[in-house]
């Protein structure tokens, strides 16, 4: 992975005027020398702050730059203190596939910190030319994992494909960017005592350092850990397996009132221990084994053979009706277990339609969620929308007899919000009634 730093620019406006910096940077090593309080350390900050990563600083969240970017700065030719009213920070990157795109987020604003904006293209190298621009979140739930998400979209553009690791409580999260990065950025004020001063924690994930590094360096410790972690969930399977069956053997067993003996609880290691397990039979006085009791079985059936039996003259007219009226009752089980399997197989097939359009109202769900988000954030771009695209996916919409009026009223991403919840509702009852549908049936 390569990433360059093409340009950094930090903006604020006070009543005075504009005022800021300008950083171009040169491939290769680029040194920034300045006196004390000259803002070295605000540029760097300003990096970090830009793409999202303040929390690796620190867990609260706090703008990592100083007062001149988000309170007031000091007119340096007149000394006069101007009140900062807005300000920003962009930055201009290119990746390892010749990409350029340039982040801007803002400080201080009429729009949420947490909105990141991205022109996909050198937005500042080359400003005359007019480049797409997509708007993102960060610093919220999902921003790592939601297409609206800044730190998805990042970690695609770096062509990343971050690992899966263990938390402390045994679930799995993926390897956030606030835990990498600090392994390429060292903080003067912190202390050169080691690279890094420190990885954020509040991820709870184990051994987050080992696995920052291991992630940097290209290292295949993580897959072993990987390994580790698939053979454990399979031992855990194995022992479910073992501990089902050996209730299932419980369970036939207790139907000729028997008892499973030589069979533990554990899984064996041996196959050939298996050969010591034996059924236990109550003859209603105490335990013996099946063997014996099989034994006395076939000597009363021995008795019962040579004992005399009816002819058959004498048994079948008797044989007869109860044949016909067992055949009646052959025919009528027959016709119900059809007519319950068709009613199945009809519920079946109305379950898994119900479970895929749930599935894709969740998903449009989450979109529109998404566009709200990033609207309450202060994004503008989805406010004009194309009367015959849709506003969530952007596909164009064709399919309708009806002409396209241009200007035509949209729905807001609100109502149409509150439309999709009605909408799961009744499908999520539907889905609760075919449940209880086919287990009726079963």
């Amino acid at each position: 992975m390569t990433l360059r730093l093409r340009h950094l620019r930090l903006r604020a406006e006070t009543q005075a005027g504009t005022f800021g910096a300008d950083l171009p940077f040169t491939p290769g090593l680029n040194v920034i020398w300045a006196d004390n309080t000259k803002g070295k350390s605000t540029c760097l900050q300003g990096i970090i702050y830009a793409l999202g990563l303040e929390r690796m600083l620190s867990p609260r969240r706090e703008v990592p730059l100083t007062y001149v970017m988000t309170q007031h700065l000091d007119d340096p030719a007149t000394g006069t203190r101007h009140a900062v009213l807005e300000s920003a920070v962009w930055l201009e990157l290119e990746n390892d596939r010749g990409e350029i795109i340039t982040v801007k987020r803002a400080v201080v604003s009429a729009t949420d910190r947490k909105l990141v904006s991205v022109f996909f293209g050198p937005q500042l190298t080359q400003p005359q030319a007019r480049y797409r621009q997509q708007d993102y979140f960060v610093s919220d739930p999902g921003a790592a994992q939601r297409e609206a998400g800044f730190h998805k979209m990042f970690a695609g553009y770096l062509g990343w494909e971050l690992p899966v690791v263990r938390r402390y409580d045994g679930s799995e999260t993926s390897l956030y960017l606030e835990t990498i990065f600090p392994l390429l950025y060292v903080e003067q004020k912190a202390g050169w005592s080691s690279i890094p001063a420190a990885f954020p924690s509040y991820f709870q994930i184990r051994d987050v350092g080992k696995r920052a590094v291991e992630f940097v360096l290209g290292l295949e410790t993580h897959e072993v850990e990987l390994t580790r972690q698939r053979l454990d969930l399979d031992i855990a399977a194995s022992n479910a397996a073992w501990s089902s069956k050996h209730g299932d053997l419980d369970s036939l067993a207790a139907i000729i009132n028997a008892r499973v003996e030589g069979v533990p609880s554990d899984p064996l290691l041996s196959p050939e221990e298996i050969s010591r397990a034996h059924l236990l039979v109550s003859d209603g006085a105490s335990w013996r084994p099946l063997e014996e009791v099989a034994s006395l079985l076939r000597a009363r059936l021995s008795e019962l053979t040579q004992a005399e039996t009816p002819t058959v003259g004498e048994t079948a007219s008797e044989a007869v009706l109860e044949v016909e009226r067992l055949s009646i009752l052959v025919a009528e089980q027959n016709t119900k277990r059809m007519s319950l399997f068709r009613a199945r197989q009809s519920e079946g097939a109305q379950r898994l339609a119900i479970a895929k359009r749930l599935a894709a109202l969740e998903e449009d769900l989450q979109k529109n969620l998404d566009a709200q988000k990033l609207r309450t954030l202060g994004s503008t771009i989805s406010d004009s929308v194309a009367p015959d695209h849709c506003p969530t996916c952007t596909q164009p919409i064709a399919d309708t007899l009806l002409a396209q009026r241009a200007g035509a009223e949209v729905m807001p991403v609100e109502q149409n919000i509150e439309y999709i919840r009605a909408q799961r509702g009744i499908f999520q009852r539907l889905a609760s009634q075919t449940e209880t549908a086919i287990a009726d049936l079963d």
